[in-house]
């Protein structure tokens, strides 16, 4: 029940004494007194029951700030899930929408990331070609997207050493070259899936 330092407080909480220095109870802190006597008198009075330490404090959580995403992070995961969304709903023309913004998509991604971005545009041309006239401008657009995105992808699974994958993408082209009546570019893509099989060991054309 010792005193602590001088207090503030008005006057003494035992005889009400102001106008005097006054210490408060070390341990409450909340009462104080003139001196001594007083102080001892007011814990035989009833001080000695309810004089109680603080309880510390726990500390408050902080709230956690978030950082907030870099524009074009930002940018570029709205454009994915437009494209995502497109390609779920096989909305081909609005697929191709973000075709121009390919290259940001792919920056900096896995390749596997990579390569279902490039399909989705490559299927989205493919679908395209199927409801123009084969003789149409919109065709040939199409066409050539196609296997221009095609050979990215060829490209990117031999980078991945998923030769087996690669070696069906080739052929998947062939085919699609050879039911267009392009014979020749589909015995091309046929003689680089032999070779490839032949090299790795697991099938032949």
């Amino acid at each position: 029940m010792a005193a602590s330092a001088v207090s503030a407080a008005s006057s003494c909480s035992h005889c009400g004494t102001q106008d005097v220095a006054l210490k408060r109870c070390a341990r409450c802190g909340q009462e104080a007194y003139c001196g001594v006597e007083c102080q001892k008198a007011a814990w035989r009075g009833g001080h000695k029951k309810d004089c109680k330490a603080p309880q510390p404090q726990a500390p408050q959580p902080q709230a956690r700030e978030e950082t907030p995403l870099p524009d074009k992070f930002q940018r570029r995961m709205e454009i994915y899930q437009k494209v995502v969304a497109s390609d779920n709903a096989k909305n081909w023309p609005g697929v191709l929408k973000w075709e121009g913004s390919m290259e940001e998509l792919m920056e900096g991604q896995p390749d596997e990331i990579c390569r279902g971005i490039i399909f989705m545009f490559m299927r989205a041309h493919s679908m395209e070609m199927l409801s123009e006239s084969f003789f149409g401008r919109s065709y040939a657009v199409h066409e050539a997207s196609s296997v221009r995105l095609g050979e990215r992808h060829i490209a990117l699974l031999g980078k991945m050493q998923r030769f087996r994958d690669q070696g069906e993408a080739i052929c998947i082209a062939a085919s699609s070259l050879d039911q267009a009546g392009k014979v020749k570019e589909a015995y091309s893509y046929y003689t680089r899936a032999r070779e490839l099989g032949a090299a790795h060991g697991f099938f032949s054309v």
